[in-house]
Formats: C-alpha cells, structure tokens, sequence
C-alpha cells in the first residue's frame, strides 16, 4: 500500500470532510479505502432527481416531501477512492472491539488496536453497516466514524 500510495503522490484526491462508505481495508497495511459522497435533502435532493435520475419535478417533489427526517438522496458522481490511514486517525464505531453493537445511539472511540479485532471479529461491521463521517482539517484526516443513522 505504502508504494502504491506513493506513486500516486500529489495525483491523489483532495481530501475533505464528507460523508463515505469504506470500500475496503487492508489490515496488513492498515489502509482503508473511503467512496465520498454528499447527503441531499430538500431542494437539492428534488433537483438531482429531476437532472440525474429521471424524475419529473413532480414526482421528485413527492418522493422527497415524503422522505422520514433520517432519508436522504445519496448523490454519488466522482469515482475515485480516498485512502486513510486507520492507525493515524482517530476512529469512532457503532460497535465494541468484540463486534456488540453499541447499547445507545452515541459511537465510541476505539484505539486503532480494538478497531483491528473489531475487523477481525466481525469485517462486516467494519465495511457494510453503516457508513462513515471522515473529518478532516487542513487537509489531514483527523476522524473516521460511523455515525448513528436511524
């Protein structure tokens, strides 16, 4: 990873903090691999749906006006991946390091040790329950969680 990660120096995406789904992660290496995307609600959602999924405005209108507070339209357009370092970032899960849910609502800080197990325990956890918030600050990655998402 490291190489890899390297060759691309300076070509690599911006990072920014967004919401993202972790496509993969190398625990050999610690690397994750991070999908951005933004979260539309309201006005913004009714008009991608109209320009870039075939809604007439009045459906879009519907289908939104009708969304729970926790829906949203997920506008996913730039393909390439974002890379995070895990063990140098600060990491908050929807689980215990043994794989148990949280008991409320509130994700817990894991030390890059307990998010190891947590993979090895249960990757699923880790890749397809729930998605992520990265946080970054002057272009560092500072936090990788899952927020609670009803």
């Amino acid at each position: 990873w490291d190489a890899f990660l390297s060759a691309f120096e300076g070509t690599l995406p911006n990072m920014y903090s967004s919401y993202a789904d972790m496509v993969s992660f190398d625990p050999e290496t610690g690397w994750a691999l991070f999908d951005y995307w933004d979260m539309l609600k309201g006005d913004e959602a009714k008009q991608w749906l109209v320009d870039h999924e075939g809604y007439t405005e009045a459906n879009a209108k519907d289908y939104v006006d009708n969304m729970s507070d926790s829906e949203f339209v997920k506008k996913n357009t730039n393909p390439r991946l974002r890379a995070v370092d895990m063990s140098k970032v600060s990491v908050k899960m929807m689980f215990q390091q043994d794989g148990t849910p949280v008991s409320d609502a509130n994700p817990i800080a894991l030390t890059y040790a307990e998010f190891m197990n947590l993979y090895a325990a249960k990757p699923d956890a880790v890749l397809t329950s729930y998605f992520y918030y990265v946080t970054v600050q002057s272009g560092k990655v500072k936090t990788v969680e899952q927020p609670y998402w009803p």
